[in-house]
This record gives structure tokens, sequence and C-alpha cells, in this order.
């Protein structure tokens, strides 16, 4: 789990036993408002897919949740240097993609 500058884990990074953030669980459950709380507190989570092979960019294509898919699909524009995430974040079960 990573750490924020005061040492003090970051509580939204942490994973369930599915190896979803609860970014991941907000978008499956269709928790929009929720969703962009958490995705202003830490965008790197665009490439962090759970055991499933699913990213957040994938839940929230899939739950239709329109303001957390623009403001991924935005950040990843803006790092599309960034090979790693973009692989990681374009990603889906079964290597499917949103």
């Amino acid at each position: 789990m990573e750490e924020g500058e005061s040492g003090i884990p970051r509580l939204w990074r942490m994973r369930n036993k599915a190896q979803s953030l609860a970014l991941h669980e907000a978008l499956r459950n269709g928790h929009e408002e929720v969703a962009l709380c958490l995705w202003e507190l830490d965008r790197e989570m665009a490439g962090v897919v759970t055991s499933a092979g699913e990213s957040p960019l994938c839940l929230a294509a899939e739950s239709r949740c329109e303001a957390v898919l623009l403001r991924i699909l935005r950040f990843l524009r803006l790092n599309a240097e960034r090979v790693n995430l973009l692989r990681e974040a374009f990603g889906g079960p079964d290597g499917q993609n949103p």
C-alpha cells in the first residue's frame, strides 16, 4: 500500500480480496459522486486494475458514469506518453477494452 507524505497509508489505495480499490467499487455500483471524489484524490488510479483485469475506465464505461469516464479520458490524453499507464488504463476483463 502506498503511503502519503506523512507516512500514513492512503486508505483509497487499499485493495480488497479482488484487488479492487474504493474507486473500482464506487464505479461498479454506480456511485458516480463518490467515484469523482476518489478520482480527485489520486488520478494515478487510472492505471490500477482488479484481479479480473478491470480498469477504472472500463468500469466507468460499463456503469455509465459519464463524468468519471470523461475525466479519466482527459487525464490519459494529457499523459499519452506514459505507455504502461495507458496499457493498464485501457484494459478490461478477458482482454476486452472499454
